[in-house]
């Protein structure tokens, strides 16, 4: 069964996004996004993603902690999958008919700052003093 072309042009914008967020290999492939390190849900209909969607992406990755998870969405967030979303560190888009994605959850904020070719500065803590040390 063929896939729909808006589905499928909707995927390979998905998988340009991807590319631009630092996963080179992202493609198409079967009507689906893959990539290394990556497991993507894409939801081109406009039905809501729903917690159970993001309940059952997050049990293909298992113990995987190091897989980034990816959900494109044409239909939005429910309230709850936002929730848990957040908790398990998902990056959940919203995507519009046109393939513009839109970052809706912190991971995916970070995901699109590396996008736009911004960097996370790490600052040490200031008190460097060591507290492993018996002071007298």
């Amino acid at each position: 069964m063929a896939a729909d072309p808006a589905s499928v042009a909707q995927a390979h914008a998905v998988a340009a996004a991807m590319r631009a967020m630092g996963y080179p290999d992202a493609h198409v492939a079967d009507d689906a996004v893959r990539a290394t390190r990556a497991l993507v849900l894409v939801s081109p209909s406009t039905a809501t993603v729903q917690r159970s969607d993001l309940q059952w992406l997050v049990g293909q990755r298992g113990y995987e902690t190091f897989v980034q998870l990816f959900v494109f969405a044409a239909g939005g967030f429910s309230a709850q999958s936002m929730q848990y979303g957040q908790h398990m560190d998902v990056a959940l888009f919203t995507l519009d008919p046109a393939g513009r994605v839109a970052a809706q959850s912190p991971a995916a904020h970070r995901m699109s700052a590396r996008r736009a070719g911004q960097t996370t500065v790490v600052t040490p803590p200031a008190d460097r003093s060591r507290w492993w040390k018996r002071r007298s």
